[in-house]
C-alpha cells in the first residue's frame, strides 16, 4: 500500500511535466511560427534598393472593408498599406476627442492580417469630424494646449500601446494638416 505522500509527490512530478511541456509547446508555438514564419514572409515582401527601402502602399479611408483591402493588396502588388484608426472629435472647436473602438478593433484585426503576408504597416490616427462631415484642416479648438494634451494622451499614447507596439507597425503617422492654426510669417 502506498503513502498519501508518496502518491502526492507522483502527483506533483506529473502536474511539473505536464506544465513544462505545455509551455515548451507555448514557446515553440511563438517563436517558430509567430517570430521566425511570419518575419519572413514580412521580409520576403520588400523590395530592397541600394539606397534602402522602395515602398508601393496604398491609403485607406476609414469605411474600408478588410476582404476587399486584402484582395486589392494582392492585385496591386503592394508591400504597405496605410491603416486608418477612427478617431471621433465632436466640432471644429471641441478639445476632447476619443479612439473610435470598433475602428481600432478593425484596424487590429486587419493588421494582423496584412504582418502575416508581409505587408508593412503605417498606422494613421485619423480625425473623424462631426460624423467626418468636416476636414482637420478647418479645427480651431478653444484651447489648443488642452487639444495637444488629449490628441497625445487620449489618442497616441493608446494607439502606441495597444496596436503599434504589439503588432509591430512599420511606421506611425502621428500628425495630420492642422492648418487653421498656422501663422504665416
Amino acid at each position: 500500500m502506498s503513502s498519501p505522500l508518496s502518491h502526492l509527490k507522483r502527483t506533483k512530478i506529473t502536474i511539473l511535466v505536464v506544465a513544462i511541456i505545455l509551455i515548451l509547446i507555448v514557446l515553440i508555438k511563438v517563436v517558430l511560427i509567430d517570430v521566425v514564419y511570419v518575419g519572413q514572409k514580412f521580409s520576403e515582401n520588400r523590395i530592397i534598393t541600394p539606397w534602402g527601402e522602395k515602398i508601393k502602399s496604398g491609403s485607406l479611408s476609414v469605411d474600408y472593408s478588410i476582404d476587399q483591402t486584402l484582395s486589392d493588396v494582392e492585385r496591386l502588388g503592394l508591400n504597405t498599406v496605410n491603416v486608418p484608426v477612427q478617431i471621433d472629435i465632436p466640432s471644429l472647436t471641441s478639445n476632447t476627442m476619443i479612439v473610435n473602438p470598433e475602428s481600432k478593433n478593425k484596424a487590429i484585426e486587419l493588421i494582423k492580417k496584412l504582418r502575416y503576408k508581409g505587408i508593412n504597416v503605417i498606422l494613421e490616427p485619423y480625425p473623424y469630424i462631426k460624423n467626418g462631415e468636416l476636414y482637420e484642416t478647418q479645427l480651431k479648438p478653444t484651447d489648443v494646449n488642452a487639444w495637444f494634451w488629449n490628441w497625445k494622451q487620449v489618442v497616441l499614447s493608446p494607439i502606441i500601446k495597444d496596436i503599434a507596439i504589439p503588432y509591430k507597425v512599420y511606421a506611425l503617422m502621428y500628425w495630420f494638416e492642422f492648418r487653421a492654426n498656422r501663422k504665416r510669417i
